[in-house]
């Protein structure tokens, strides 16, 4: 008789927000063994990840993605998914050269591990940021099509450390596939949001300042579409597995754009914030809007529905508030 042979993934960045919601999306969709690798630069050890790592079929590889000794060591897997990087926007601008050295060069080292590797499939978490300047400076429409050109103004602005650094881990992937054949998806992910996300996104950052009585606000009109992180994690693993997909990049976020104001308003009723919202300026090279075009993500995935907002800002708030948010 023979036995099914389970799919094998490695996770980069698993302590982190996304990484540690794929994980457990990857092994209740029968991944096995799972290898999530961290060295906790952004991610975090708490009880959660380390639940996480006693579960059967896991294995925790702790290191340094920026070391190519350790690299090297990674284990040969079917699918890797390559989601460490140094995010969050107050970081872009306070620490730009570890936003980029951090995001580049783990990418680099990864491909240089598995482009050669005979059926591993390499899958990227790229950046709604990518599009961000071209859509400020005209050049695209919203919702943004993959095929948005990628464009950056102003060099010296340190928000782009992020977006410029992971849109160059897609010119490295591009590259390792014309030459080496490398098997790839990228997907482009658009302000995800949920529990155990940190508070250096909009989101987070909204409930904690109304939790402690401060009401401002960055760039209260600006818009995004915000898509729940479960909701993610269940689409980037439909992904995966289908071979359609394949060499394509993908954007994988939510059509229905909300202006920042009126987020601030639907948190009220979960944080019982009473005060005004004080609106300052939004921070320099962020986006006015953003709405992802999700045509190529609809023709290759099953069609379901997504989080409802305020449900998933419900099962957010509630997450803040019972954990310490000092």
């Amino acid at each position: 008789m023979e036995v099914l042979k389970l799919p094998s993934a490695l996770v980069t960045g698993a302590s982190g927000f996304v990484g540690f919601h794929l994980a457990n999306k990857l092994l209740s969709s029968g991944f096995s063994p799972v290898y999530l690798s961290d060295n906790h630069i952004r991610g975090k050890f708490d009880s959660d990840f380390e639940n996480l790592t006693n579960l059967d079929g896991v294995k925790f590889l702790s290191g340094d993605l920026t070391s190519s000794e350790f690299v090297e060591s990674l284990p040969d897997v079917d699918y890797v998914f390559h989601l460490a990087a140094f995010n969050g926007t107050q970081n872009f601008y306070q620490l730009p050269w570890d936003v980029f050295d951090n995001s580049i060069r783990p990418t680099i080292l990864l491909l240089k591990r598995y482009s050669h590797s005979t059926g591993t499939k390499f899958i990227y978490t790229g950046t709604s940021e990518s599009y961000a300047d071209a859509v400020t400076h005209g050049l695209t429409q919203i919702p943004t099509h993959e095929n948005t050109p990628v464009y950056f103004n102003d060099l010296s602005n340190p928000r782009w450390s992020y977006a410029v650094a992971k849109t160059a881990g897609e010119v490295a992937i591009h590259s390792c596939h014309a030459q080496f054949g490398t098997v790839f998806q990228i997907i482009r992910i658009h302000n995800l949001y949920g529990p155990r996300m940190g508070f250096e996104h909009v989101i987070p950052d909204l409930i904690k300042k109304q939790l402690l009585g401060n009401g401002e606000v960055l760039g209260s009109s600006q818009s995004r579409s915000f898509l729940y992180v479960e909701d993610a994690t269940r689409l980037m693993v439909e992904l995966a597995l289908n071979s359609e997909a394949d060499n394509q990049v993908i954007n994988v976020g939510s059509e229905d754009e909300v202006e920042i104001k009126d987020l601030f308003e639907l948190l009220r009723s979960f944080t019982d914030f009473a005060g005004p919202m004080i609106d300052l300026p939004a921070p320099l090279g962020s986006v006015t809007r953003r709405c992802p075009d999700l045509s190529k993500l609809k023709s290759l995935t099953k069609e379901q529905p997504n989080t409802d907002l305020l449900a998933g800002l419900k099962t957010t708030a509630d997450y803040i508030i019972t954990n310490d948010i000092d």
